[in-house]
Parts: C-alpha cells; structure tokens; sequence
C-alpha cells in the first residue's frame, strides 16, 4: 500500500470517529436537557407534511422557539431575524418552500392566539443566554430580538407567547429602559425597593428552567391550530438564508452566507422601531407587517 493509499485510510478512519463522536454527544446532550419539543414533535409526525411541487419540496412543520420541526424528524433552520421579525411564537405553524436553487422560503399558515406579557429581561448566568423572566417563569428568547433593541439586564419587554399553552420561548416585541412608560399600561408593578436589575435576577434566580415536557396522547382528530381571528396571514413568504452557525443540532437550510442585497435576503427589521400600539387597542397579535 502506498503512502498515498494509507493517509486516504488515516483521514477516512479520523472521518467515521469524529462522526460516531458526534452522535455520542448528541445523544448525552439530549439525555441532559430532555426532548422540550416532544409534544410539538409528535404533533409535526401527525400533521405536517413533506411534497414535491413544480416549485421544488415543500415542508410544513411547526415552530419550537428557533427551528422548525418537519413530519420527517428533521428540524429546518428558521433564520433568527426571520423569527423576530415575524414574532413567531412556539407552535406556530410553517409552509417551507425549498426551490430548485436551495433557497429556503417560509411563509406562515397557522398561528396560535397570542397573549403580551411584560417582563424584566435577564442573563442566565450559567449559559450567558438571556431570559425575560415574567409570571413566575423564565422564557427563552432569541439573542437577535434583544441585540436589536440593545436590551440590557433590567430593561422591561413585552413579550408574546401562545395564549392557553404551556411555551419555553417568547417573543420580544419590544424593550423599554428604566423609566420609559409603556403605552396603556402604568409603571411595572414591583413589591421591593430593589433597583430593576436586582429585581430581574431575583426573579430568575427563583425561576426554574422549564422541565422535561410529558409525552402526551393527541386525539387524530385534533387538527393545525386555526390561525388568530385577527393575524393577517402574509400573501407571499419571504426568503431569507441562514446566517448563524448551529452546534450540536442537525439543521437543514443554507448556511453560507451570501453578500446582503435585495436578490437574497432581507435586512432584519427596519431602522425604524416599530410604534408599541396602545395594549388596550385591539391586539394585532404583534405580527405587524414591517
């Protein structure tokens, strides 16, 4: 055997181990933080899709909080500003359109009644991810919504979750520093004297993080949650490609980034901070078109 012959046998032996490591550790990281989208899982078996159309495949799962889940075990990335533009909250439901060029086309289907909560935006100190800690919990929220709004520890956000149902995620609608009041609502309501910050943590500290979701048997009747009486569904999905890496999860969508003009994706959120409409007005759902 040549030289040549045995680094091919060398590279290829290196290749199948630090794959078959790969899937060790994915298997303990699941052992560890338990399957939190197990009943979003079981609903995207039963009710998504997977067809092929003149358009290329078309995929329609739901939304756990970053990714969306396909009936075929897969998890499609959903680009983070994409999300947070769209305020997307856990259990909503997605139409991918992957085209004959690779480029991943969502468009929302079926959303979930929508609930606004105000809350005080922390840093889990063990993972250095942010929370907003409101109603005696701790919700996961994208990094992308915070850095826009240039949240800080403290800062109160509106967020929106699905309404009657049990979420890990939310999703930021707005920031508001100390001080600033948010329309239609009096300053937040706080039993200490202590300043926001402290507060915050006090809040988080006390917050466990959710626990393993209980597998649960849903009727073959239940049907994709109607979208909310008054969410607009948007006429046409937009395109957006995948710009953040993805550890530890097998994610399918694009994932080189291509220069930003109009013929690949769009910018997230406009310069313009959208206007927090008066909560007592009738909720939009904070799905506004931007």
């Amino acid at each position: 055997m040549s030289n040549s012959d045995n680094k091919i046998l060398e590279l290829k032996n290196l290749v199948d181990g630090a794959e078959l490591s790969l899937q060790q550790a994915r298997k303990i990281l699941e052992g560890l933080l338990g399957d939190e989208n197990a009943i979003l899982t079981d609903q995207a078996k039963k009710f998504g899709s997977v067809a092929a159309t003149t358009d290329g495949q078309v995929v329609e799962g739901f939304f756990d909080g970053q990714n969306m889940l396909g009936p075929d075990d897969k998890r499609y990335s959903v680009p983070a500003n994409y999300a947070s533009k769209s305020k997307l909250v856990e259990g909503d439901g997605l139409k991918l359109t992957i085209t004959s060029d690779g480029s991943f086309v969502y468009k929302q289907i079926n959303l979930l009644e929508r609930e606004r909560l105000v809350g005080l935006l922390a840093v889990d100190e063990k993972t250095d991810e942010y929370r907003v800690a409101a109603n005696n919990k701790a919700y996961k929220v994208l990094t992308a919504s915070i850095t826009y709004y240039k949240g800080e520890e403290g800062d109160r956000v509106t967020i929106l979750v699905p309404k009657g149902k049990e979420s890990s995620w939310a999703a930021v609608e707005n920031i508001f520093k100390t001080g600033d009041e948010i329309p239609g609502m009096s300053t937040l309501e706080d039993s200490t004297d202590k300043k926001a910050t402290e507060t915050a943590k006090m809040i988080f500290d006390e917050v466990k993080l959710p626990e393993e979701e209980k597998e649960v048997n849903i009727s073959e009747t239940e049907k994709l949650p109607a979208p909310a009486e008054n969410n607009p569904m948007p006429e046409a999905g937009d395109s957006f490609l995948s710009e953040d890496g993805h550890g530890g999860e097998t994610l399918y969508g694009p994932t080189i980034p291509l220069r930003k003009d109009a013929n690949n994706y769009s910018n997230f959120l406009s310069e313009e901070k959208n206007k927090v409409d008066d909560l007592g007005d009738k909720d939009k759902q904070g799905l506004e078109e931007l």
